[in-house]
């Protein structure tokens, strides 16, 4: 049984979040794992990908919706689970992963106007996907334990504590505080979508405002190329974006277009690639500085 809100029929929107009013968003965790294993042990990683980039789940949420049913809804806990799936096998980073609703915004001037309850769902679930990748990867390298907050750790001894994950993502702190009391470092931040420092953050932002002007540069290119198609505009975007996001270091940026889910290449072939494709954009293109 799930706690009732608190609400004014009169005059408070079901469909807005207050967390003094409504107190933590329920985050069916244990579910969305137990799913994610069953997953696991039926799915390729091909069957896992192409599940994952057809769910929409949040998106298909309107704002005349009945909101606070998705909270507990299948379709949740689905999504969730393709998503540890994919954590664990490593495929295509969070960060790269389709946007299904945009960011929450802070009002400007005047009294500040409540978020919709189900862009604080999705902005919840998304930061945990990012702890989930994060400690896969830290789990493979051999850190089973995550640093202590304040009387808790999030994993330990190579379990994931769900209750722990919960309460994490749902601290009233920021994205970069966040990210600096796991001890995320740069690279791995760059895997993720929002625990991160302003500084990665404002690169992605970056590729986002001049993502047009970028595409059609490549786009000339590609014509005019008696080498290329336009089959290698999405690919030669995509270098662009890992060179961007890594300021150019050849082999971070070989790493990083690995897990945008459609290179199969070995690392040496990638860097390879990568090499080329930054003395292009460096010196011919100039899209990179």
């Amino acid at each position: 049984m799930y706690a009732e809100r608190d609400l004014d029929i009169l005059n408070d929107d079901p469909n807005t979040y207050d967390p003094e009013r409504d107190g933590p968003i329920d985050m069916p965790v244990t579910e969305a794992l137990e799913l994610a294993d069953r997953i696991l042990n039926s799915k390729s990683d091909a069957e896992i990908l192409t599940a994952l980039t057809s769910a929409k789940a949040h998106a298909k949420i309107k704002a005349s919706d009945d909101q606070a049913a998705f909270e507990h809804d299948q379709v949740r806990i689905t999504f969730l689970a393709l998503n540890f799936a994919a954590n664990q096998r490593c495929l295509l980073a969070p960060t790269f992963r389709e946007r299904l609703r945009p960011a929450i915004r802070p009002s400007g001037q005047g009294k500040a106007q409540l978020p919709e309850l189900i862009d604080v769902i999705y902005s919840l679930d998304r930061q945990l996907i990012d702890l989930h990748w994060l400690f896969c990867r830290e789990k493979e390298r051999g850190n089973l334990n995550s640093p202590k907050i304040d009387d808790y750790q999030v994993w330990v001894d190579g379990v994931l504590k769900p209750e722990s994950a919960e309460d994490f993502v749902q601290l009233n702190w920021k994205a970069s505080k966040k990210a600096e009391k796991l001890h995320i470092i740069e690279d791995d931040q760059l895997e993720l979508g929002i625990l991160r420092s302003k500084q990665v953050s404002d690169r992605s932002f970056d590729l986002q405002r001049s993502h047009d002007a970028d595409f059609i540069t490549i786009k000339e290119y590609c014509i005019k190329s008696r080498q290329l198609s336009l089959s290698d505009i999405e690919p030669m975007y995509k270098d662009l974006v890992a060179l961007r996001l890594t300021q150019q270091d050849v082999t971070r940026a070989s790493r990083l277009r690995r897990l945008m889910g459609d290179i199969e290449k070995d690392e040496s072939a990638i860097q390879k690639q990568m090499r080329r494709r930054k003395s292009l954009f460096k010196e011919k293109l100039r899209l990179l500085r």
